[in-house]
């Protein structure tokens, strides 16, 4: 699968990601569970969480991302660096709302992101 190149190709990531959020999907609701770096968006008082390794891919669907068996954040997040020109680094503040959001979604969030890693972000709203 082709690495996406622009913000606009991010975004589309996140809208397919969000809908299915919305209809509590259990693979996106799985996504955001086992996250390690996240694409946050939203306003001030609507925090989304996007993990890089799905929304890295373009055009990517749940299907497509299953199916890619060379799928890795290693690729995804120096793309998605090089669209936002910085790298996701720890937070606290986005850690809480992040925390915040999983229960919002229905589930209680991990320790930590995959593999044990503690979660980064790159914050699209600041």
């Amino acid at each position: 699968m082709d690495i996406v190149t622009n913000l606009e190709e991010l975004m589309a990531n996140a809208n397919y990601l969000e809908k299915a959020l919305q209809n509590k999907n259990k693979r996106a609701l799985d996504f955001v569970k086992r996250g390690t770096c996240f694409l946050v968006y939203g306003d001030s008082e609507n925090y989304r969480f996007m993990p890089s390794r799905f929304g890295g891919y373009l055009d990517n669907t749940f299907d497509l991302h299953e199916s890619n068996a060379k799928k890795d954040g290693r690729d995804t997040n120096p793309a998605i660096t090089k669209i936002i020109g910085s790298a996701p680094l720890k937070n606290e503040k986005l850690e809480y709302f992040y925390q915040q959001y999983c229960r919002q979604l229905g589930f209680e969030p991990n320790a930590t992101g995959s593999f044990g890693v503690e979660r980064k972000y790159w914050d699209l709203r600041s």
